[in-house]
């Protein structure tokens, strides 16, 4: 094909046909841009569909994350669960009023159920078992609820973020993410140190309240100590919407991901 064309240009050039050369050589130029422009096309299609084909997969990878995140958020929510409402019936025993919580906990409710941590309704009287596992429960892990951000940060780092059409969709996956910030991890860690403190400077730790004679004298002779359990109650409901907020937000969101997982496919 080269040759073809040499010999067609050659023979132009021999027979003084330069107005005919000059068609011919601009006729060149024309299909050789049309060329690179075909090929840079399809070169950029191929990028594209590349480009695509990376986001799903990583979409799938983030619900798949997500589900496991909502396995672990409904575990932890057993533990919170139990931090308030046993809480809640020690500080009854201990006639220690909570009445400044009936508001949180008409907003913030949770199912006063039973949970792994206790089987059966909780003790309206002096159980020295629940006594000590409410003392241990209420000063112990999990300290923070943490969500799995790899593949969210995966897909922001990598440039594909920006290829998700939906732009609600990244904004509430931001959001959903942006809502376990540091400030909340920090200060949950500093109220369960506060009660594990308040507990130590009365010879007491979380995890030997059976060597106590009375445990609920802990906390009806030292304000500090009564203050520090019902701080734990409080912040445990605000977690306790965080967790069923993040849960539900999952749900939600796994719905929209699979929509553009299927739109793009």
């Amino acid at each position: 094909m080269i040759k073809f064309f040499r010999h067609i240009r050659q023979r132009l050039l021999t027979e003084n046909k330069f107005s005919k050369y000059l068609l011919y050589a601009i006729g060149e130029i024309v299909l050789v841009v049309i060329g690179i422009l075909i090929a840079l096309n399809i070169n950029n299609w191929n990028e594209d569909r590349i480009a695509h084909n990376t986001l799903n997969e990583k979409l799938k990878s983030q619900v798949k994350v997500m589900q496991a995140d909502k396995v672990s958020l409904q575990l932890d929510i057993d533990i919170v669960t139990f931090r308030i409402y046993g809480i809640k019936r020690i500080l009854k025993l201990a006639s220690i009023p909570t009445s400044s919580f009936q508001g949180w906990e008409e907003l913030y409710i949770l199912p006063d159920r039973e949970t792994q941590i206790w089987n059966g309704p909780y003790p309206d009287q002096f159980d020295r078992k629940f006594i000590e596992t409410v003392f241990e429960t209420a000063g112990s892990g999990p300290f923070t609820f943490k969500l799995n951000t790899t593949i969210f940060e995966e897909l922001i780092t990598s440039g594909l973020y920006s290829k998700i059409q939906n732009d609600s969709l990244k904004i509430d996956l931001n959001r959903h993410y942006d809502l376990w910030n540091s400030e909340t991890t920090i200060k949950y860690v500093d109220v369960l140190n506060r009660w594990r403190e308040a507990l130590r400077k009365q010879g007491a730790l979380i995890y030997d309240v059976e060597t106590v004679e009375n445990p609920i004298r802990l906390l009806t002779e030292s304000p500090e100590a009564a203050a520090a359990l019902k701080e734990v109650m409080f912040e445990s409901i605000w977690q306790g919407h965080l967790i069923h907020y993040s849960i539900e937000s999952i749900n939600q969101m796994i719905k929209r991901i699979d929509v553009e997982i299927a739109r793009t496919d």
